[in-house]
């Protein structure tokens, strides 16, 4: 006789949970046990500064992928047409996919705040990679 299938919809003790999860995890290393006494991390790296807020982390991420992207296809074709053909296709694909597909599928939902702020973020990278065109490299 086969064992009767559990049911999708079980209970769980959330305090138990905790319990067995605090029994098999090792203990936490704190960080000063890891640096060297003479080590001092620089301020810039340390909690609420800039590198630390995922915001700007994310805005520059996504500037980037569309500046890096931009700038490849004038290496590889070098011509006016490509890169009017890229940017526009960045702009095209950046605004499906941020306030589309984010807004619908993305999960935590976002809002349009963080929708327009990943889209600036495209845009910034392409603002840059025309500058840097425009300087003359590459």
């Amino acid at each position: 006789m086969s064992p009767e299938p559990t049911k999708p919809t079980q209970k769980v003790d959330l305090e138990e949970l905790a319990r067995l999860t605090a029994q098999s995890s090792p203990p936490p290393i704190p960080m000063k046990s890891l640096t060297p006494s003479w080590f001092h991390l620089p301020s810039w790296l340390q909690g609420g500064a800039f590198m630390s807020n995922t915001q700007f982390l994310a805005f520059m991420a996504h500037a980037g992928w569309a500046g890096f992207a931009t700038l490849a296809v004038v290496v590889l074709h070098g011509t006016t047409t490509a890169l009017l053909i890229s940017t526009g296709a960045w702009v095209l694909a950046a605004g499906i996919k941020e306030f589309w597909f984010d807004a619908t599928y993305e999960r935590p939902i976002q809002t349009f705040a963080d929708n327009l702020q990943d889209f600036i973020g495209y845009c910034a990278g392409l603002v840059v990679a025309w500058i840097i065109i425009y300087l003359g490299w590459p």
